[in-house]
């Protein structure tokens, strides 16, 4: 009889892409991610001074829709509900970024092993009212693109302002020509993160190495956005 253990591993839609530019992968939770594509002193570099995108689809993703005004200030202590923003909640146990993309639609976003807890802050903040929290961290893929450069590749891709878009904002647009959720949570590296429907991921991935190549674009892993600071 064997005895092997059931181990079973996320990916993104761009693990296969990540592959083939020579990512080294890791675990974080239950995802395989990059964890560099081959230096992580020049991955750092380019988050800093370049720019950088990096797989952010293991981001635990936890949707709430209805009335907010009650789970926001549940949430976070803020009794006003200023749509367009990313509120932070820092917790012992990680904490998340609330992006309050209208008056009855956000999207909290936590590390990859903070999902379970922060789904059950949403649930609890919700219990009782016209709210209801869902997990959608498979539904959408994530990218994050870092670095002075950030705003020139987006010009490419959109139509939308992101050079307008303030660190802890956030926005519903169009990017490469897809439905996207466009924040920009105050953490470690001013990063411009990018939520599109899972389907879209690969595309979007290859639409952005695309559009950033003039500019020297770098793919980056876990390990660099770490180092800076990313969470």
């Amino acid at each position: 009889m064997s005895t092997a253990t059931f181990d079973p591993v996320k990916r993104s839609p761009g693990h296969r892409q990540h592959a083939a530019l020579g990512a080294r992968f890791t675990r974080e939770a239950d995802w395989d991610v990059p964890a560099d594509y081959g230096s992580v002193d020049e991955e750092r570099q380019a988050v800093t001074e370049g720019v950088a995108v990096a797989d952010a689809t293991a981001r635990g993703k936890v949707d709430l829709r209805g009335d907010l005004a009650p789970v926001i200030a549940s949430l976070t202590g803020r009794r006003a509900l200023e749509t367009g923003a990313v509120l932070a909640k820092g917790t012992q146990d990680g904490g998340f970024h609330l992006a309050l993309i209208s008056s009855r639609w956000a999207l909290a976003l936590c590390r990859p092993d903070s999902l379970e807890r922060c789904l059950a802050h949403a649930e609890e903040a919700a219990a009782g009212g016209d709210a209801m929290a869902t997990d959608v961290t498979s539904l959408y893929a994530g990218l994050a693109l870092f670095g002075p450069g950030a705003v020139g590749v987006l010009s490419r891709l959109t139509a939308f302002d992101a050079g307008g878009l303030d660190e802890g904002a956030c926005a519903a647009t169009r990017v490469a020509e897809i439905p996207a959720i466009l924040a920009r949570p105050a953490v470690g590296g001013s990063p411009f993160e990018l939520y599109v429907g899972s389907e879209y991921g690969r595309y979007a991935w290859e639409a952005i190495l695309e559009a950033g190549a003039p500019l020297g674009i770098r793919p980056v892993g876990w390990e660099a956005l770490r180092a800076e600071g990313w969470w």
